[in-house]
């Protein structure tokens, strides 16, 4: 048989008669594959006849089965996964944290404070008194060496070194800030010294 598929298929229908159906069965006989692909078409038909007789097309069952699978791919992705529910979680935590920032901004910026409520942590400020002074000391200068300078005057290193190596001195209230800058100037551990 030269595989012609219409008679094979007219044969398991049982709508072939006499030479045609005889000259069937023995290509069946002689070709493995032909009576492997029979067996098949066989089992197809056997199918649509078990539905059939259900009542129900087969096309309607293959339609029933794909809308349970959709819905069940539905539920499982309305439950989120632990990686959906971790991602959830620090996307709302860099949320919580971008709302703190803008009201401690809103905060700072629109609350209308005044500068006078401010002041350093060293204790010095616009509103202190107490004279000062910016010195630069040598570079080989040890701790030692600035105590015993500073200490006969009660001045104090409040600030520094800034980033051109400048320290603030904070001096007694009752000192006179323009003769302390003179005799400290004449020292060889100072490079310069000046009123702020």
């Amino acid at each position: 048989m030269n595989n012609d598929d219409e008679l094979l298929t007219r044969y398991v229908n049982g709508k072939l008669e006499g030479n045609q159906r005889q000259r069937v069965l023995d290509a069946l006989v002689n070709d493995p594959d032909l009576a492997r692909e029979a067996e098949l078409l066989q089992a197809l038909k056997q199918g649509l006849q078990h539905y059939e007789n259900a009542g129900e097309p087969p096309i309607e069952l293959g339609l029933a089965r794909l809308k349970r699978d959709i819905q069940q791919e539905q539920n499982v992705s309305d439950t989120p996964s632990p990686r959906k529910r971790r991602d959830l979680f620090w996307k709302g935590l860099a949320v919580a944290a971008c709302l703190v920032v803008v009201v401690q901004t809103s905060l700072v910026v629109f609350t209308g404070s005044d500068d006078t409520q401010w002041e350093l942590l060293s204790g010095g400020g616009a509103s202190d008194a107490a004279p000062q002074l910016q010195v630069a000391f040598a570079p080989d200068t040890t701790i030692a060496q600035l105590e015993a300078l500073l200490q006969p005057h009660a001045a104090h290193i409040i600030e520094g070194p800034g980033a051109l190596g400048i320290y603030s001195l904070r001096l007694p209230e009752d000192s006179d800030a323009i003769s302390l800058r003179d005799q400290l100037a004449e020292s060889a551990l100072i490079e310069e010294v000046y009123l702020p």
